[in-house]
């Protein structure tokens, strides 16, 4: 989890030093970051992933439920964190920030699907 952390703090450090005369410009850059990473982890929550690793751990089926039902409300929640995100990224901007946004979005949900 640390380096995933790292990972995303250079990143924020260096939209800030990069960007720091031209806010616009940061809010479009750090909504893609958000909008790829909120896919990639609301891939990890999906439903049907989460049932199958919970089928196989030895827990009493009320416990199962529950776990279920919290990690289904996650999903949802992340869902509805890239929803946001994609829908401030198409108000804001062009064709071009349309596009990536569309790409980046793709690609979370690739590279969510590729860690499952």
């Amino acid at each position: 989890m640390g380096s995933v952390f790292e990972e995303a703090q250079r990143e924020l450090d260096h939209v800030q030093r990069a960007l720091a005369n031209r806010p616009r410009e940061a809010v479009v850059r750090l909504l893609l970051m958000a909008l790829e990473r909120e896919e990639i982890v609301s891939m990890a929550y999906r439903q049907a992933s989460i049932a199958a690793r919970l089928r196989s751990m030895p827990l009493p089926e009320d416990v199962r439920r529950l776990i279920e039902h919290a990690v289904v409300w996650l999903w949802k929640d992340e869902e509805m964190h890239a929803v946001y995100a994609r829908g401030a990224l198409l108000r804001l901007g062009g064709l071009p920030t349309k596009l990536r946004a569309l790409t980046q979005q793709l690609g979370g949900i690739v590279g969510g699907w590729a860690k499952l």
